[in-house]
């Protein structure tokens, strides 16, 4: 069979504001997509993007999953504030319903006007290849009356780029350990 005109294979994340309306989509390209034992779509470049949109939104605006996870949040006094929608559904796999996803790891004015509204305490979980500095940026953003939490591998059990929600032992010891960010 030829598969060079074959469409590129996307995983699609439905993005929905916090009323739960559609407001985008998303689009992420696997490593490697195999048909049975053959691979019919090479790897990713270092170069092409991971996430692209396929229907473009404001992601600037959005707290991905808030829709849903507004109700564990409020019960557990907490959020937790991952780089990605994969690390929103994650953690929900693993019972931690209280999980938002900013697209990034830069928070806009606008998301961080929505999570101080929500007055929980907040958590920072980015990705491995985000600086303490960088995250501390972040903090200084979210600084008000509730505590700020971050978390970081000083252990180095994480690889690189790997997120603190792609293996659940390693989430449970990072966040057992997470860090208080002090003014």
């Amino acid at each position: 069979t030829d598969w060079s005109g074959f469409p590129r294979h996307r995983i699609t994340i439905p993005i929905r504001d916090e009323n739960g309306t559609l407001v985008g989509v998303k689009g992420r390209l696997p490593k490697n997509t195999y048909y049975g034992l053959k691979c019919i779509d090479k790897e990713r470049e270092e170069t092409e993007p991971k996430y692209i949109y396929l229907y473009p939104c404001a992601k600037s605006q959005i707290l991905y999953g808030l829709y849903k996870t507004q109700p564990y949040i409020q019960e557990k006094n907490e959020i937790i504030i991952c780089e990605s929608e994969k690390g929103v559904m994650q953690l929900w796999d693993m019972g931690f319903k209280n999980a938002v996803g900013i697209g990034g790891h830069s928070l806009s004015s606008v998301q961080v006007k929505k999570i101080l509204n929500l007055n929980v305490d907040i958590i920072i979980a980015y990705d491995k290849d985000v600086t303490e500095h960088e995250i501390l940026l972040e903090c200084e953003k979210l600084t008000n009356k509730n505590n700020i939490f971050y978390l970081l591998d000083k252990k180095g059990i994480l690889k690189e780029k790997e997120s603190p929600m792609d293996n659940p032992k390693n989430w449970e010891q990072l966040y057992s350990n997470k860090i208080q960010f002090i003014t």
